[in-house]
C-alpha cells in the first residue's frame, strides 16, 4: 500500500503540474495546487476516460485483487 500511495502521489502531482494547460481550463499562474482540486479533476477525467474505453472500474479492481492474491478465485 505504500508503493502504491507513493506512486500516486507523484502521478497526481505531475497531473496537477500538467493540468494547466488542459483543455483551456484558464487556471491562474498563481494560484497555489490543492490537492483536493487535483483529486477532483483526475476524478472527472478518469470518469470519462473509462466511459471512453469502456472500461468498468470496479472489474479492473476485482481482476488486480486476484492478481495480487487479495480475493479467491469465484467457485
Amino acid at each position: 500500500m505504500r508503493r502504491a500511495l507513493a506512486a500516486v502521489t507523484g502521478y497526481a502531482s505531475s497531473a496537477e503540474a500538467w493540468r494547466r494547460g488542459y483543455a483551456d481550463e484558464g487556471l491562474e499562474p498563481d494560484i497555489e495546487p490543492d490537492i483536493s482540486e487535483t483529486f477532483h479533476f483526475l476524478y472527472e477525467n478518469v470518469l470519462a476516460y473509462l466511459d471512453e474505453t469502456g472500461r468498468d472500474f470496479s472489474k479492473i479492481v476485482q481482476k488486480k485483487r486476484l492478481v495480487y492474491r487479495l480475493a479467491a478465485k469465484a467457485a
